[in-house]
């Protein structure tokens, strides 16, 4: 992946294409978690939905309204930054070497930065469920892992400083 850059009023993104498949797949992975909020589908109980949808209050009785009249808005705005990401990598174009260019409206940065935080943060609750996770996971997985957590972080810290620059 090459650093975020400015190009006139859009924010330009060039990856491989294997990096724009991950980053495709892990798009629609978390969005499944926001449609299952929203549906009222998902599970209370799942650490993944108690991180991005914390209690608001210590009183049960109180989260589980506080909860009731406001996840599916958060769901809402969570899955409408998931469509904006997919919207944008389906869109994008394929450059002299076979780079995978993503073009995204300046309007658009804010929506890219808070998905790619829920992906780390959907990526990062997985991993830390601790020895009664379902994840079987050997040091190399492990490695694996924090090395796609890390090249989100430096997408994100990237497209930070592309939004800054003049």
């Amino acid at each position: 992946m090459k650093p975020w850059r400015r190009d006139g009023d859009a924010l330009v993104l060039e990856l491989t294409a294997d990096e724009a498949t991950m980053l495709t797949r892990l798009v629609a992975q978390v969005r499944q978690v926001f449609v299952a909020v929203r549906d009222g589908e998902a599970d209370r109980a799942d650490p993944v939905v108690e991180r991005l949808f914390p209690a608001a209050y210590e009183d049960e009785e109180l989260a589980d309204e506080f909860r009731r009249l406001t996840s599916d808005d958060q769901a809402a705005l969570r899955l409408d930054r998931q469509r904006a990401m997919a919207r944008d990598l389906a869109a994008h174009a394929t450059v002299v070497d076979e780079r995978v260019r993503v073009e995204v409206p300046e309007e658009s940065a804010d929506a890219w930065l808070a998905g790619i935080g829920d992906i780390r943060i959907v990526l990062h609750t997985r991993v830390q469920q601790g020895p009664t996770s379902h994840l079987d996971l050997t040091a190399d997985d492990l490695a694996q892992f924090q090395a796609v957590v890390d090249w989100l972080g430096y997408a994100q810290g990237s497209l930070v400083e592309a939004v800054v620059s003049d």
